[in-house]
């Protein structure tokens, strides 16, 4: 019985081996995606698949059409091209039908409409690439866009081109690190990112950003970060409208026309640390705190506060304001508080007319510990009503009274 059984286990054993065999030389005859030949324009991509040549298509190059496939595009393009007066269906890679965790990376992505378009699709990342969309004079065009797109990734990519050159639209969660964003259609046409329609929670981080017309736009979203980038921008650098609980944060400005940060109708957002150019905040109960903010012949108030009740304005270095003042309450804001800034005029060997270093016409108003040094008029100039904190200082401004109705100490 003994001889038998180890008989049984032996025939076992051998068919179980030849079963295995015979699976895996079926799995090594069917074609895989990587080894098949050159993709053809306008596929859908249902499984993990390298591009091993360029593709360039006349309308969509290629599709999206499963969740959980990763496109490795192996160094080469997927371009596509349109002559016709409509370019719409020029998609470079299209997941307009909303498929999740799929992987894109390692190549260049081309269209005239949008270069990878997202819509209703989760957990992508798009790594490594050099994506391109906008035609010229081409509106509403984008290198990227997400379209009620939630927790995706762009990283370590080149955007160029479009308007703007990457859409977020009732997006959520995405983040966006480690890129290089340029965009325009036109001469003085194209902003680089916009986050609009609701879109909330994203992560605009360590990026480089240029428009030809603004840099980043967040108009109607809620709760995102834009921390750490370097933005540029013809007009204004960063405006946010509409949003609350936005943080901007620890960015570099570069505005050539306009205003680094143009803040209105926000609430409960902070401003903290950013440099360089003017700054404009309306809105209620934010926080605008050690930014580096100076005036120029575009923007003559170095840090503004147009209106809003209880913003907090506080250890900010305004520079440089022309006519006006380098920091300024106007009267339609109220109950505000400046503290710990510092309002410094230009050197008097520069041809600039700057005014008064802090200028308050809001009664109730509190100020104190602020210092105003070398401006071409009063060092604090506040309205009666206002409330003076103490602690305020003033040195070197050309009016002699060098503040009215707040009592300001000598420059230590």
């Amino acid at each position: 019985m003994g001889v038998s059984r180890s008989r049984g286990a032996a025939v076992r054993l051998a068919i179980t081996a030849a079963a295995v065999a015979a699976a895996l030389l079926l799995l090594a005859a069917r074609p895989s995606d990587a080894a098949a030949g050159p993709l053809s324009c306008g596929a859908t991509i249902t499984r993990d698949t390298t591009l091993h040549a360029d593709l360039s298509c006349a309308g969509t190059a290629l599709r999206i059409g499963a969740d959980r496939v990763a496109l490795d595009l192996d160094g080469h393009v997927v371009e596509s091209v349109c002559t016709e007066a409509d370019c719409s269906a020029s998609i470079g890679i299209d997941n307009s039908g909303g498929y999740d965790r799929v992987r894109i990376t390692d190549g260049s992505v081309r269209g005239v409409q949008y270069g990878i378009l997202l819509v209703d699709a989760g957990r992508n990342r798009l790594l490594r690439l050099d994506v391109s969309g906008g035609g010229y004079e081409r509106a509403a065009s984008s290198a990227i866009r997400l379209e009620e797109s939630n927790r995706n990734r762009v990283a370590g990519s080149d955007l160029d081109g479009g308007d703007p050159g990457l859409q977020l639209s009732g997006s959520s969660r995405n983040v966006i690190v480690h890129n290089s964003i340029a965009a325009g259609i036109d001469i003085h046409n194209g902003d680089g990112v916009r986050i609009e329609d609701g879109s909330s929670r994203n992560r605009i981080e360590d990026n480089e950003i240029s428009g030809l017309w603004l840099g980043v736009v967040a108009a109607g979203s809620n709760r995102n970060l834009i921390a750490s980038n370097d933005v540029s921008a013809y007009a204004d650098a960063l405006v946010v409208g509409r949003s609350a609980r936005t943080r901007i944060a620890d960015n570099e400005l570069d505005s050539s026309q306009g205003r680094s940060i143009y803040a209105t109708a926000v609430t409960r957002s902070e401003i903290v640390a950013n440099g360089d150019g003017a700054i404009l905040i309306d809105g209620d109960r934010n926080v605008v705190a050690r930014n580096r903010a100076s005036g120029g012949p575009f923007a003559s108030v170095a840090l503004e506060v147009a209106g809003g009740e209880r913003n907090v304005i506080r250890r900010n270095l305004a520079r440089y304001g022309y006519l006006d003042a380098e920091i300024l309450v106007r009267a339609a804001a109220t109950r505000a508080l400046l503290a710990g800034n510092t309002a410094t005029g230009a050197p008097q060997s520069e041809p600039i007319a700057d005014a008064d270093g802090i200028r308050v016409e809001a009664p109730g108003t509190i100020i104190r510990r602020n210092r105003a040094i070398d401006n071409a008029d009063l060092g604090i100039d506040a309205v009666p009503g206002v409330i003076d904190g103490g602690g305020n200082r003033a040195g070197g401004n050309l009016n002699p009274l060098q503040c009215v109705n707040v009592v300001c100490g000598p420059i230590g």
